[in-house]
């Protein structure tokens, strides 16, 4: 039988599979008669023994009668790949063992045809971008049965990269219609559930794996970074943008199609900048258009689920980065008034976590402000959870709605961004362009005259609030910060510590004793202060050392608050 007869057969039988009850008598004929096809694929299949890289030039405008051929050879073949999960497990080794024989050739004709070979000539109207999608995507779903030739091809995982971060390049976007929307969804599929982790057993016929049990294949990602040239932050931007483009495609109305493309898009951007490829510095683009992603899914029907996709991978976003710039730049751009709406909406646990991790970041000042602009900020105890996983008592959110209105109120009250010198003869809008913040972080100076002119007032002042003592990795604003934050609570927590220091064992009655105070700010409400002896005093009397300490899942840092007597702590 010619070899396009067999490959109308092969799509013919594995299509006929789709109706039949798995135990049927047709459903087993049927399969006898594909397996019969696939042990004779040297017949069957013989247009793929040919070299697609050995043909002529005229070949590669895609017409010619070994490139059609090939081409349904590949056809059938991705029909068989896709059949229901029932009839695949009972055909599954056959399928490997067709694919094992046929794997150079298969990856050959797939590169052969693969659009990053046409596009911007005119036969990139003739290249099979549905057929190379799919086969592509079918393919992956045998990585964890053939774990070997997947290590020894990384071309397969170029081809595959390449197509998922150029889609949009590749396909006609406006005028996409469903079936290669579909394809895009595949290509999601395969990357999310195969491509980027280890083959294990588990992953055979299709079967997916949890994430957290995954290892990351590092063949697939050196392959993904070789995709973008090794420019991560531009990965990120293309995945984001593609995602804004699936979220256009798949609103219909007022409800969300084919959600799960858009959810594995996502999906595939938290994982990412969680576990395998983050980065210290997320782009502001990528930030911001994730934050409008979510504020147009809550406008839709079905949104709010992807929503929820997508607020994870901000979230991994906050956790990873080396600063505070993708949080604040996301509070800038209204994602806590959205995570709210989506609290309230569906009350999951990512929501919860989100509103955790801005209200332990609030102790940045940038932060803060950002917090202060979007007019919400004293809404995240009611969506915060507690360690037993349930929402907070009415007083511990009232504390912490306290809590930041205090500090809210702090920052509003101290870093003014106006040129501290009362003499000043700039206008607001040059003394803004060239403002300077001086050592000690309270006040800012135009030009270094105004700051000359003002330090016989500043000067006390100024050695007042200089930071000392600090560690860890913190910003000489938030520091300070942070110093201040202590002294004030210092103030409202001193006979609590002199009660506490009163209960300390004193070893050494004639030498006055150095008194340590730690008042850790990485909780909110911050937690009563741990007091202990430090050591002998460096003066003729007790002293207390009053440290300001931050603990956050990212990093620690702490700073001196205050060193003063302890009678003078029994002034306050």
């Amino acid at each position: 039988m010619p070899s396009v007869e067999k490959d109308h057969e092969l799509c013919v039988l594995a299509n006929k599979l789709r109706d039949l009850d798995v135990s049927s008598r047709d459903a087993r004929n049927v399969r006898n008669r594909i397996k019969q096809v696939l042990h004779s694929h040297r017949r069957s299949l013989a247009d793929l023994n040919v070299d697609p890289f050995a043909l002529e030039s005229s070949h590669w405008d895609l017409q010619s009668l070994p490139v059609s051929g090939a081409l349904m050879n590949l056809e059938a073949l991705e029909e068989v790949l896709v059949i229901p999960d029932a009839h695949f497990e009972l055909l599954l080794q056959p399928i490997l063992s067709c694919v094992r024989d046929l794997w150079p050739s298969i990856i050959s004709w797939l590169d052969f045809l693969h659009p990053m070979h046409h596009v911007g000539t005119p036969r990139m109207q003739l290249a099979p971008l549905e057929t190379i999608t799919r086969l592509i995507s079918s393919l992956f779903t045998l990585k964890g049965s053939l774990p070997d030739l997947f290590a020894d091809t990384p071309r397969i995982y170029r081809l595959i990269f390449d197509l998922w971060v150029r889609f949009d390049i590749y396909c006609d976007m406006p005028r996409m219609n469903d079936t290669l929307h579909a394809c895009v969804g595949r290509l999601g599929y395969a990357v999310l559930g195969y491509a980027i982790w280890t083959p294990d057993k588990e992953m055979d016929g299709g079967a997916t794996m949890e994430m957290d049990k995954r290892t990351e294949d590092s063949v697939a990602l050196h392959a993904l970074l070789g995709v973008v040239r090794y420019r991560r932050r531009f990965l990120y931007r293309q995945i984001v943008r593609q995602s804004h483009i699936l979220l256009r495609l798949s609103v219909s109305g007022n409800a969300v199609r084919n959600d799960i493309i858009l959810q594995n898009q996502l999906a595939i951007l938290g994982v990412l900048s969680e576990r395998l490829l983050s980065i210290p510095h997320y782009p502001r683009e990528v930030v911001s258009r994730l934050v409008r992603i979510i504020q147009e899914l809550l406008t839709v029907t079905g949104g709010p689920a992807i929503a929820h996709t997508a607020t994870s991978a901000l979230h991994s976003m906050w956790r990873t980065s080396g600063d505070r710039c993708s949080l604040v730049w996301s509070l800038r751009a209204g994602v806590l008034p959205a995570i709210l709406t989506l609290r309230e909406i569906e009350p999951i646990r990512h929501s919860a976590n989100s509103l955790g991790l801005i209200s332990l970041e609030a102790m940045s000042v940038d932060v803060l402000r950002a917090l202060d602009s979007s007019g919400r900020a004293l809404d995240i105890a009611g969506g915060v959870l507690g360690l037993d996983e349930k929402p907070l008592e009415r007083k511990i959110q009232a504390e912490i709605n306290q809590n930041l209105r205090d500090r809210i109120a702090l920052i509003r009250s101290l870093y003014k961004k106006t040129c501290a010198y009362r003499l000043c003869t700039s206008s607001v809008e040059q003394a803004r362009a060239t403002l300077r913040r001086c050592s000690c972080q309270t006040v800012c100076y135009c030009c270094k005259q105004c700051q000359r002119r003002d330090w016989p007032t500043h000067r006390r002042a100024c050695r007042e609030n200089q930071v000392i003592a600090t560690h860890g990795d913190i910003a000489p604003l938030d520091a300070h910060f942070l110093m201040l934050c202590g002294r004030a609570r210092l103030r409202s927590l001193a006979p609590d510590i002199l009660a506490e220091i009163s209960r300390l064992p004193v070893t050494a009655p004639d030498v006055p004793p150095c008194f340590h105070v730690v008042l850790d700010f990485g909780v909110i409400p911050p937690a009563m202060p741990e007091v202990s002896v430090m050591g002998a005093s460096d003066t003729r009397e007790a002293m207390v050392w009053v440290t300001s300490f931050l603990h956050l899942p990212t990093r620690d840092a702490a700073v001196r608050a205050m060193y003063i007597p302890v009678r003078m702590l029994a002034a306050f």
